[in-house]
């Protein structure tokens, strides 16, 4: 109940849609992309090192962005990195018949949507009081577990519609710009109530 407060719903509510849509990319692409990548007749070397370099990327991208948040506001940091991961997501799509280039993609990708998600744990324990703090940030991954259930069968629903890899790619990155879309407001959330305490004060 306590973070459906006046003060904390519309937060909370924003917290939710981006936990949902950025663990939804993360968990279609780990799940789906050798499949994906196995179609275009690379051999299974290729497709599980290229798929390895979203890892790499992520871990990489979760020390970046986090040193860019402490550096700048952390919300447009993040809104910026997510809407880029959907650019680099549809990229994938175009650069399968080139594995190194798939493979810059999928480490940019990977750079820019797991790094996100790393810096919106943090952000979602900043943004609560002590008191409802866990709660608040459990509940946020509980509603992005959900996102990862939907993207892990989602793969599997769009490979069986046929769809080719340049239009499959472009609807994954979908949900990483909406993400970041969600951030970006979020963030003017926040600015909008930080500078009603100022008044208020």
């Amino acid at each position: 109940a306590h973070l459906f407060k006046p003060e904390l719903v519309r937060g909370t509510l924003l917290l939710w849609l981006t936990f949902f849509m950025s663990l939804l990319v993360i968990y279609l692409l780990s799940s789906w992309l050798p499949t994906l990548l196995r179609a275009t007749g690379i051999s299974l070397k290729t497709a599980a090192l290229v798929t390895m370099m979203f890892q790499v990327g992520g871990t990489l991208g979760a020390i970046v962005l986090g040193w860019l948040m402490d550096r700048a506001n952390p919300h447009y940091v993040l809104a910026a990195s997510y809407a880029l991961a959907g650019v680099f997501i549809t990229a994938i799509g175009s650069l399968t018949t080139a594995p190194w280039l798939a493979g810059v993609a999928v480490f940019a990708a990977g750079f820019c949507i797991s790094g996100s998600q790393v810096g919106a744990n943090a952000l979602s324990a900043a943004y609560y009081p002590t008191d409802c703090r866990a709660t608040g940030v459990s509940w946020a991954n509980g509603v992005g577990r959900m996102g990862s259930v939907v993207g892990s069968v989602g793969g599997g629903t769009m490979l069986s519609m046929g769809l080719t890899l340049p239009a499959l790619f472009l609807m994954v990155g979908i949900p990483a710009v909406m993400a970041g879309a969600t951030m970006l407001r979020f963030g003017h959330h926040r600015a909008g109530q930080a500078r009603r305490m100022v008044v208020a004060a």
